[in-house]
């Protein structure tokens, strides 16, 4: 019975044992649970805190060869860009990939998380890019001098020369260069040569003016694609209006077929060295000019500005109309006449309600 009985006992103790011990083994999974959830919590919390640079609308900075994911990181927390903290080092742990990363210059803005900037800095990510804008309506001369200022293009020859530019990109034919870049937002990577920037502005125009030239409508006072793209830029200058263009380079076409002086404005402001958006007052009028197309007969010896494809497709495909004369009234919109009395008591109306 003694015997028994210390079984029956021990079976008691055992019993005993196992519940003590799983209730240890149900805490301790518990604890490990909420350690996790509570670093997961922390993680997702660090990664997607945003960085400090609020007085910015976007900061340079620099990575230079050589420098780890820790000294850059070091720098940031100097600068009160990002805080230290034990968890923004554990994400690197979790995500080594971010540990390794390119020297170059990247944009910082107000709105970038932590991880979308580690993911910029990752070498596995893109470079970072820049643009390059050529307006419509710019002079190829003022587009330059920015151009060759810019500081992430690699310089390799002074391209305010237009000599130079016409003998690195090897244009052969004796057409001016004004007109001859399209008119566009060109992105490129820091150290892109200066001369394959302008290879592609150049191509993409060539392209594009061949495609509208063989395309045009017969019978134009046009001799060669150049010639088209003069009034083009002519039409860039006097208006931004779609419909317009197509009126105006009615008018340039009319005046031509008919001998007419075109008696441009813009034209003359930009034999003025490039003045292309000065005031036109009544002297520079008579200035003698070969771009002053109130004295000079025909198209002016160059383009004036760049044109946009708008403009190029207007001076190749002109409406039908009668229209010889046309002014801008005082909201900026253009009146068109088919005699030069209708078009002056236009001008008196306009300035009699100014």
């Amino acid at each position: 019975m003694i015997y028994i009985h210390n079984i029956y006992i021990f079976m008691e103790i055992v019993v005993m044992s196992k519940i003590n011990i799983t209730k240890i083994f149900t805490t301790i999974l518990y604890v490990v649970y909420i350690t996790i959830l509570y670093s997961a919590t922390k993680l997702y919390q660090e990664a997607n805190t945003y960085i400090n640079i609020k007085n910015h609308k976007q900061l340079a900075y620099i990575i230079s060869p050589q420098q780890s994911i820790n000294n850059v990181l070091s720098n940031l927390q100097t600068q009160n860009i990002i805080n230290k903290n034990f968890w923004l080092y554990l994400l690197l742990q979790i995500h080594p990939d971010f540990k390794s990363i390119q020297a170059n210059i990247y944009y910082l803005k107000p709105n970038m998380k932590i991880i979308n900037m580690l993911a910029l800095f990752h070498r596995k990510q893109m470079l970072q890019q820049y643009d390059m804008v050529l307006i419509e309506g710019e002079t190829l001369t003022h587009f330059l001098k920015r151009f060759n200022r810019n500081p992430y293009i690699k310089h390799t020859f002074n391209a305010t020369n237009l000599i130079l530019v016409r003998q690195k990109l090897n244009i052969t034919d004796n057409y001016p260069l004004e007109g001859r870049f399209s008119a566009a937002t060109y992105y490129y990577t820091q150290n892109t040569t200066d001369l394959n920037l302008l290879k592609i502005m150049f191509n993409k125009m060539n392209n594009e003016v061949q495609i509208i030239w063989t395309t045009r409508q017969k019978n134009l006072p046009y001799h060669n694609f150049y010639e088209m793209i003069i009034a083009a830029s002519i039409i860039e200058k006097e208006t931004a209006n779609t419909k317009e263009k197509y009126i105006i380079s009615s008018i340039l076409t009319n005046r031509l077929k008919k001998h007419m002086k075109l008696q441009i404005d813009s034209t003359i402001l930009y034999g003025i060295h490039n003045k292309i958006n000065m005031k036109l007052l009544p002297t520079l009028l008579k200035k003698q000019s070969i771009y002053n197309t109130y004295i000079i007969y025909g198209l002016p010896p160059s383009a004036i500005s760049t044109p946009s494809k708008n403009s190029l497709l207007a001076a190749a495909h002109p409406i039908k109309s009668d229209f010889l004369y046309f002014v801008a009234n005082k909201k900026g919109k253009h009146i068109f006449n088919k005699n030069f009395h209708a078009h002056t008591l236009t001008i008196k109306k306009i300035y009699k309600t100014i």
